[in-house]
């Protein structure tokens, strides 16, 4: 697998995430004031994540690069797109537990999807990461 390969992939998965994230309660009809400031870490962090997604993706540097999971360019490469969606996983739990009567059936399925989805991605990028050196 090339990196091209691994950045188209995780960009359809984040397509995913974004419908998930547009079924929330919007930010014109606010739950409250942390609700608002929730959904807009949600929606400047997948845009973050695109961007990083996206200038990868328009490098030739990336084209034909092996996702050698002993590479540290790669290594690094995955750290950072966990990031954001360690975010993801704490925002949908936080929205889940705190506004669980205030959202729709429709709306609490795509809290648990962007929570599930997110660490369905996590453990994709695991089976990437090279084992753990022990010595």
């Amino acid at each position: 697998m090339t990196l091209d390969n691994l950045l188209v992939e995780l960009r359809s998965r984040g397509d995913k995430l974004v419908y998930h994230i547009e079924q929330l309660p919007s930010a014109e009809n606010p739950l409250d004031e942390n609700y608002s400031k929730i959904l807009n870490i949600l929606q400047k962090t997948i845009q973050q994540l695109f961007d990083l997604l996206d200038d990868l993706s328009s490098s030739q540097f990336v084209k034909d690069f092996p996702c050698d999971k002993t590479s540290d360019f790669v290594r690094f490469l995955l750290h950072d797109i966990r990031a954001p969606l360690s975010n993801f996983i704490a925002s949908a739990e936080f929205i889940s537990t705190k506004y669980d009567g205030q959202l729709s059936t429709e709306q609490i399925k795509s809290v648990q999807a962007i929570e599930h989805m997110s660490n369905d991605i996590i453990n994709y990028l695991k089976t990437l990461d090279p084992p753990s050196s022990t010595t």
